[in-house]
């Protein structure tokens, strides 16, 4: 069975954890049901329009997330049917992702992809003048390029380069030095995991710890020291003159 999260857990990096729902859009007609996944880390959206809320509708959507935005460590579902097939069970076993799920009936255990639906929605609407000549798949990918794209947040990027950008930092971990606010000493190196507005996450070992961008600088290495050449022996020394 599939672990079961009460909470609304965000992931530190991209393709940390995914939420995954499904909305509906009458407008669709038979393609009504809209199956979306976001990354909880970048916000990074993908919708596909779907005839239905089957386990192989699931795995199709899944399937162009993948090709998207990569494999995921986690996805986060509600309890539905198709979500807690053995289906399901045997397509995440075999890409190598857990599967959680929200406490059943819980309002807020999928409160990220709930906004998201919205937001997917509020786009769809602002777009859907001379609309008429897209389908409804064509319709979402409109949409996302802009949500993705296009729209930034307060630090002037978009969900793209955030979820690109964590990707590569994750990657990479450059070494760090971080401060102790109370003793107000430096220590490190240890691994830089993410870096946000005011805040930055860092590993040490096995533990993650958040601590407040100021806190942290990059770690120079020192330079290796050079040996010193040995000196050079005078003619003569160690001979008495005659």
């Amino acid at each position: 069975m599939p672990a079961k999260e009460g909470v609304n857990p965000r992931g530190i990096t991209a393709n940390e954890i995914w939420q995954t729902d499904v909305t509906h859009i009458a407008e669709f007609g038979k393609l009504k049901d809209v199956h979306v996944t976001v990354d909880t880390h970048s916000r990074y959206i993908n919708a596909t329009a779907h005839t239905g809320e089957k386990a192989k509708d699931v795995i199709r959507h899944w399937l162009s997330c993948f090709a998207i935005l990569g494999i995921p460590k986690t996805i986060k579902t509600d309890n539905g049917p198709a979500y807690c097939s053995e289906k399901i069970k045997t397509f995440l076993t075999d890409w190598g992702v857990l599967h959680s799920i929200g406490i059943p009936h819980s309002p807020t255990g999928q409160a990220i992809v709930e906004r998201t639906h919205h937001t997917l929605k509020e786009m769809l609407q602002r777009q859907k003048r001379g609309e008429s000549v897209y389908s409804p798949q064509e319709r979402l990918w409109k949409a996302s390029y802009v949500l993705n794209f296009l729209n930034c947040d307060d630090t002037d990027h978009s969900r793209y380069e955030h979820h690109h950008k964590t990707q590569m930092l994750s990657s990479s971990k450059p070494p760090v030095m971080i401060k102790d606010l109370i003793s107000g000493q430096w220590s490190g190196p240890v691994d830089l995991i993410t870096w946000g507005r005011g805040y930055a996450c860092v590993s040490k070992g096995t533990k993650l710890q958040w601590v407040p961008s100021r806190c942290v600088r990059p770690y120079i290495s020192p330079l290796p020291q050079q040996e010193q050449p040995p000196e050079e022996i005078s003619e003569g020394f160690g001979l008495e003159e005659t």
